[in-house]
């Protein structure tokens, strides 16, 4: 039986292999954070966790083995599309009126938990990493898995905080790539959508 040491290094490199790769939350709490909006990028980022730690039950529960049915995956895909959609126009908005307040209006922990909750490459990662790697250190990967991710979003709000102090324009320029970001995995995601029907 693996100890408590090796687990909480599985699960902290696990919970930095979900949260670093830049994807529609971290995009989102970037554009939150650069428009001097950084408790909302905070919860944006807790609501993404709080979204893998339902994933984590259903996992523990052994709940997801009965939900890769290629219908469902697809809903949760198209349900993707048009949240991403949505935060991408917002982020184009307010680049080009960066001193209104911005339109979205799905934002901070509820933005974080739905885009969480319904990515399909989210649910995808906990069936193909998330599950296997569960049922052989056990809960207790947790602890070291949710540190890695809650040291992810702080880190992340830091940076994006300090960019927005130091380089001028800063959310202007974190709003055009942010919007673009977000259209990327829209599009993608609306592939993914197809292939699941088509499968």
């Amino acid at each position: 039986m693996p100890t408590l040491g090796e687990a909480l290094a599985v699960g902290a490199g696990l919970g930095f292999s979900l949260a670093a790769p830049p994807g529609p939350v971290m995009a989102k709490m970037a554009l939150d954070t650069a428009q001097g909006r950084w408790r909302q990028g905070a919860l944006v980022g807790l609501g993404a966790t709080t979204a893998d730690a339902t994933y984590f039950l259903l996992v523990v529960g052994g709940v997801l083995r009965f939900l890769p049915d290629r219908r469902v995956l697809a809903v949760f895909a198209f349900a993707g599309v048009a949240l991403m959609l949505y935060f991408a126009v917002s982020a184009w908005r307010a680049a080009r009126r960066p001193l209104e307040p911005p339109r979205s209006r799905l934002g901070g922990w509820p933005a974080g938990y739905v885009l969480a909750i319904t990515s399909p490459f989210n649910l995808a990662w906990w069936l193909t990493s998330g599950a296997p790697l569960l049922a052989q250190y056990g809960p207790r990967l947790g602890i070291g898995f949710f540190t890695a991710l809650l040291a992810t979003v702080a880190l992340s709000i830091y940076v994006f905080h300090l960019g927005s102090r130091k380089v001028a324009r800063f959310e202007v320029y974190v709003s055009y790539a942010s919007a673009l970001l977000l259209a990327a995995f829209a599009v993608l995601l609306f592939v993914t959508a197809l292939n699941f029907l088509r499968a």
